[in-house]
């Protein structure tokens, strides 16, 4: 079992982190929290991520979306950011 000591890893939110958030040993209230926020966070990845592919999906057709995302740092969605604002 994991221990919050033994935290190695640089996202606590990608692959590893959620698997060591699964497994560290925590007292019984805290480790209850964990699991309330990681099923929290299960809940919005699935509303999250229809959104983000669609609108991934909206940028791919766009001719103005694919040179912005030719910017470093400028992906779909902060495209549609800058869109909405111009």
């Amino acid at each position: 079992m994991a221990r919050l000591r033994d935290l190695v890893v640089s996202d606590l939110f990608g692959m590893r982190g959620l698997q060591y958030l699964e497994q560290v040993q925590l007292p019984q209230y805290h480790q209850d929290q964990v699991q309330s926020y990681l099923c929290l966070y299960q809940e919005l990845m699935k509303q999250i991520e229809p959104l983000t592919e669609a609108v991934n999906g909206a940028a791919k057709n766009d001719p103005i979306a694919k040179l912005l995302m030719s910017v470093p740092g400028i992906g779909a969605i902060v495209n549609d950011l800058i869109a909405t604002h111009t």
